[in-house]
This record gives structure tokens, C-alpha cells and sequence, in this order.
């Protein structure tokens, strides 16, 4: 999807926009969150770690990794698997259970449906 074809709630393409919905400088946008940081005695961090967190964060909480990659405006959800597969661990947890339970479940046996009725056979 492209950057065009993404709306925010506000209607714009882009995710940060100032009241007349135009997008915010760069350099504003760091200085409020350097005063909102400092504020919340919150760590050094540049906003952009935020993008990463948010995605860290989603994936821990076990979100497809497709949902991630469309929220991050990837291109593909293998750049998201490669970035944040490390933090994914439960998912190949997950996998080895889910593996073994497909061949402890007996498979029933096929059965003919019932309107078929008796086959004919091939008589000389």
C-alpha cells in the first residue's frame, strides 16, 4: 500500500500533522519529545525507537507478523521477520506443540457419503 493511498484518522497520509493537517517539522516534533521526555524522567531514547518498540512490542504480544509488517508500512513481511524475529520466540514455541498434535489425532477413516449409494461394478 502506498504512503498515498494510507489515511489517518485526521484524513492525511501521514501519521503526525499540525491543526491546519499539514505534517509537522521534523525538528519540532524532537524538540516536544525531548520536553514530554523529560517530563516523564524517561530514558534518552530518539522518537523514532518508538517505531521499534511499538512493533517489539506487538510482536511479543504474539500479532501475525503480517499484521505488523502493514502496520510499519513494510513492503514485504519478511523485512519484519528478519528486524523482530528474535523477539518471536513463542512462535516457534508454539510450533512444536502444534506439530505433534497433528499426528496424535487419529485421521478417521474416509467414508463414502451416503447419497452415492451402491457403485456399480464392471460385469462382462
Amino acid at each position: 500500500m502506498r504512503a498515498a493511498e494510507r489515511r489517518s484518522v485526521s484524513g492525511s497520509a501521514f501519521v503526525f500533522v499540525n491543526e491546519a493537517g499539514r505534517p509537522i517539522v521534523a525538528s519540532n516534533l524532537r524538540r516536544a519529545w525531548r520536553i514530554l521526555r523529560a517530563r516523564l524522567d524517561l530514558p534518552p531514547i530518539r522518537f523514532y525507537d518508538l517505531r521499534h518498540a511499538h512493533a517489539t512490542a506487538l510482536a511479543v504480544a504474539g500479532v501475525h507478523p503480517a499484521a505488523v509488517s502493514a502496520r510499519l508500512g513494510h513492503a514485504s513481511t519478511r523485512l519484519t521477520l528478519d528486524t523482530y524475529s528474535h523477539v518471536m520466540p513463542a512462535m516457534s514455541d508454539a510450533a512444536v506443540p502444534a506439530s505433534a498434535a497433528l499426528f496424535e489425532k487419529p485421521v478417521p477413516p474416509k467414508t463414502r457419503p451416503k447419497s452415492l449409494g451402491k457403485t456399480r461394478r464392471n460385469t462382462p
